[in-house]
């Protein structure tokens, strides 16, 4: 059987039974980011918000935040209230003027597949000032520190697209 033809799920487990079938980072290579979260995941949707998400109360945590609360995904809040943190003592969390959004169940802009907002895996920040496929207009050290948390920036990717901020690379 080719691996071509199994789902991702059935990959990642025919890898974990049977390493013959091919390595993990040959798997890995193969899969997109999505396929990575429906593996994690599942599905997003009402089942998948009841699991995996919570209402973020953002200000409580963060009295700078421009937003009071946010739904989001329970692993995603760790990963960014540690970046938060990390921005608030460097002074970098001043450059944040706007929340833009974090749930949002929808297509990824001008693509054909869910956008990890569908999962509320991703957050827009400061949207007007960096649109997509507009210029970026971030501190490089802010960039950098969400890099450091292990958070995927927009502002990396061919599609310039520097307001999106991600638990994973898509």
């Amino acid at each position: 059987m080719s691996w071509k033809s199994l789902t991702s799920a059935a990959l990642i487990a025919s890898i974990a039974e049977d390493a013959s079938l091919m390595s993990l980072a040959e798997a890995a290579a193969h899969l997109t980011a999505r396929d990575i979260i429906i593996a994690e995941y599942g599905e997003p949707g009402a089942a998948y918000q009841r699991k995996y998400c919570e209402v973020w109360n953002v200000k409580k945590d963060f009295p700078w935040f421009p937003a009071d609360k946010m739904l989001i995904n329970k692993d995603f809040k760790k990963v960014l209230g540690v970046a938060f943190r990390k921005l608030q003592e460097r002074g970098q969390h001043t450059e944040i003027k706007t929340f833009d959004g974090c749930y949002n169940h929808r297509l990824s802009v001008g693509l054909k597949v869910l956008s990890l907002h569908a999962w509320a895996l991703a957050i827009d920040m400061n949207a007007k000032e960096n649109p997509l496929k507009g210029a970026v207009r971030w501190s490089a050290g802010f960039l950098q520190t969400m890099r450091e948390c292990g958070i995927y920036c927009g502002a990396d990717w061919k599609r310039k697209d520097g307001m999106h901020f991600a638990m994973f690379n898509g």
